[in-house]
Order: structure tokens, then C-alpha cells, then sequence
């Protein structure tokens, strides 16, 4: 038998299972295991530092230890997972979360996963166990190394945007684009921008249709349908509540600056 003295990582237990409806497990803050799950099918809501994260098939989600966390199922999921403590695991996991989020896309995803399953065959052997949980933390780590920076991650949703205003446009997409959960790529995009992800592309729809003001030929109704709004009645309430007038007044004043210059 090991000494655990001798052992840098501990594992509390690990497993893959079919998850009963109604799952549901709360902790207070004094439970001692930093904790990882890769959701295999299904969808898993966590509850963690006040905010709510929903995670779906293929992605992964961190809790560190000794946090006030929950994270429960309406329906059965295929989960697999594992707690441990050791050395500077907790500092691994606080500072994944501070950069991404608890929730870890499906790409960086696999590679835990492949982790996770290791843990399951070797999980008898402590030494064996305490390697493939350094591997663990040091693919996490990689994670959070190779992204890029923010702005540049996020120009791929930013030219996005641009190219398809007239078309709907959603949160999923967008974060797919960029490789980021739903819950991280709303979080990161409003850190970094100042507003939310609707709040931005109705500030491009607007500005798109005050560019399209500047051609005569165009009714409101046309302009309204190119720049994205449901209805011209819905785009002239949201312009005259942006700019202080209708985009017809909009327009005759600027054909007004226009034609002084």
C-alpha cells in the first residue's frame, strides 16, 4: 500500500454512470474534493458563485474544493467523473474558472474525457492514479494557454454578425463559432464589450439601417427587413427610442446635411 504522504494526487472516487431522474446534489462549502464531470448525454445545470450554467452533451464542467456549489438533472444523465485533492489542484481549478468559466467546451472536453477514462482503469493503482490526475490538471492548464486573446477570439462571432444581420442570429451559434459554451461566450463577450450579445447586434442593426437611410430608393419597410428587424413597426419604435426620431425624420434631416454640403 502507498503512503499518501508519498502521492501527490488523492483520488476521492470516480465512475460513469446513468444518473437517476430528479438528480440532485448540494454542498455548502466544506467538501474537501476539487470536482470534474464530462456530460455524455443529457443536460446538467449547475449552480456556482451565484451564477447558473447549463451544460450540455459533450462538454464538461469544474467545481473546486470547498466551494457552495449545486448541480442537478430534471431528466437522466450519462455522466463521468471524478473528485480529488492534491497538490495545487484547487489553484488549477480556481484559475481555469477565473479565465473560462466552470463549463469547458467539447473540444477541450475530449482530452479530459480520454483523462477521465484512464482514472477508471487505473484508479486501484495510486501512483498510476496520481500521474493521469497530473495530466488531468496539466491539459486544463493547456486549455487556458492556447486560447487566444479575447478580442481576437472573438472576431469569428464579430465578422459573423456583420455578414448575416438580416438573418436571425442567436447566442448557440455565435458561441459555437468560437468554441465557447453558451454561458462563458455571453459572459467573456459582455466583459469585453461593455453590453450583451442582443444588445450589440441591435446596435449593428441600427447602425446598418441608418447607413441604409442614405439611399432614397429604399423604403423604411425594405430597410427594416435588410437590416434585421422582424417588421417596419417594430424597427421605427426601436430607432425613434435610440436616436430621439423616426428614421423618416432621420432621413429628411440628413438629406437636409447632405445637400448643404
Amino acid at each position: 500500500m502507498a503512503e499518501a504522504s508519498n502521492i501527490f494526487f488523492i483520488l476521492g472516487c470516480c465512475g460513469s454512470i446513468q444518473t437517476r431522474p430528479a438528480f440532485n446534489v448540494r454542498r455548502s462549502g466544506r467538501y474537501p474534493y476539487c470536482l470534474i464531470h464530462y456530460i455524455h448525454s443529457g443536460t446538467m445545470q449547475v449552480d456556482y458563485e451565484g451564477e447558473h450554467y447549463t451544460v450540455h452533451s459533450g462538454e464538461s464542467f469544474l467545481l473546486p474544493a470547498y466551494s457552495t456549489h449545486r448541480y442537478y438533472a430534471h431528466h437522466s444523465v450519462h455522466v463521468t467523473w471524478a473528485e480529488f485533492y492534491g497538490v495545487n489542484s484547487q489553484n488549477v481549478f480556481e484559475n481555469v474558472i477565473a479565465q473560462n468559466g466552470p463549463v469547458i467546451n467539447p473540444q477541450a472536453s475530449t482530452s479530459l474525457l480520454q483523462d477521465l477514462e484512464a482514472l477508471l482503469q487505473v484508479n486501484k493503482d495510486p501512483y498510476r492514479t496520481s500521474l493521469t490526475l497530473f495530466r488531468l490538471l496539466m491539459n486544463l492548464m493547456e486549455t487556458i494557454q492556447l486560447r487566444p486573446a479575447t478580442k481576437t477570439a472573438l472576431q469569428d462571432a464579430i465578422q459573423y454578425i456583420q455578414t448575416h444581420l438580416a438573418e436571425k442570429l442567436d447566442t448557440e451559434t455565435l458561441a459555437g463559432l468560437c468554441g465557447y459554451s453558451n454561458s462563458y461566450f455571453s459572459r467573456l463577450f459582455h466583459r469585453t464589450y461593455g453590453m450583451t450579445v442582443s444588445q450589440y447586434i441591435l446596435q449593428q442593426r441600427l447602425e446598418c439601417a441608418k447607413r441604409l437611410l442614405e439611399q432614397p430608393e429604399q423604403s423604411i419597410s425594405q430597410i427594416a427587413e435588410a437590416a434585421g428587424f422582424s417588421d417596419s413597426s417594430h424597427f421605427i419604435k426601436l430607432f425613434r427610442k435610440t436616436y430621439g426620431e423616426t428614421p423618416n425624420v432621420f432621413r429628411r434631416h440628413l438629406s437636409m446635411y447632405l445637400g448643404q454640403s
